[in-house]
């Protein structure tokens, strides 16, 4: 799987900065410049959008700043984007564990996942905000399973925080509280 981020460097260096992803490190820089998410490009495409927050929801995109400001530079994006879908690992590990599974087949789940052509497709792809959902859903999986709220509701807000359309996903938590746990008290404040 290591060879994703270098096939995605590969493909930055050959297209020199394509139109998606000079997208996302324009964003990135003017954020760090002034503190707002402006992008020319949006504007270009549809008048009054360069404000990026006018066309999506995502502020948790300024966490990418911090990593950004020090190494501003495509690759960053590209490694910063490889370690995050990397990382869900972690909670993928602790959930097999948590099901029952023993340590060869919870291996097994990991090369799975990491094998999968769906999570190859979307680190290789492009970058985009939607794919940092899939560690922070498996988290809330985790929680939900090890009964932890208060992690499962701050890893549910974060989750809004991705992008706008997150919000479909959390409600369907609220639902499966309510009508698969019976736990209305916990389920209806998602709803």
């Amino acid at each position: 799987f290591v060879y994703v981020p270098v096939l995605q460097i590969l493909k930055l260096y050959s297209m020199h900065m394509y139109v998606d992803f000079s997208h996302w490190v324009e964003i990135l820089w003017n954020i760090l410049q002034s503190g707002l998410p402006l992008s020319q490009s949006s504007e270009f495409y549809l008048e009054g959008t360069e404000n990026y927050f006018s066309t999506h929801f995502v502020p948790l995109f300024y966490l990418l700043a911090v990593p950004f400001k020090i190494w501003p530079t495509g690759e960053t994006l590209i490694v910063m984007s490889f370690l995050i879908i990397v990382s869900s690992i972690i909670p993928l590990w602790k959930l097999s564990m948590c099901f029952g599974f023993d340590k060869n087949m919870s291996l097994i789940w990991l090369v799975i996942f990491l094998w999968n052509v769906t999570i190859q497709y979307i680190t290789i792809y492009e970058f985009d905000m939607l794919r940092f959902s899939i560690p922070v859903f498996l988290w809330i999986l985790y929680f939900l399973e090890q009964r932890k709220w208060g992690l499962f509701y701050v890893l549910l807000i974060m989750a809004l925080m991705i992008r706008e359309d997150i919000s479909l996903t959390v409600f369907m938590f609220g639902l499966y509280l309510c009508f698969f746990l019976k736990d209305l008290r916990r389920g209806l404040p998602i709803v």
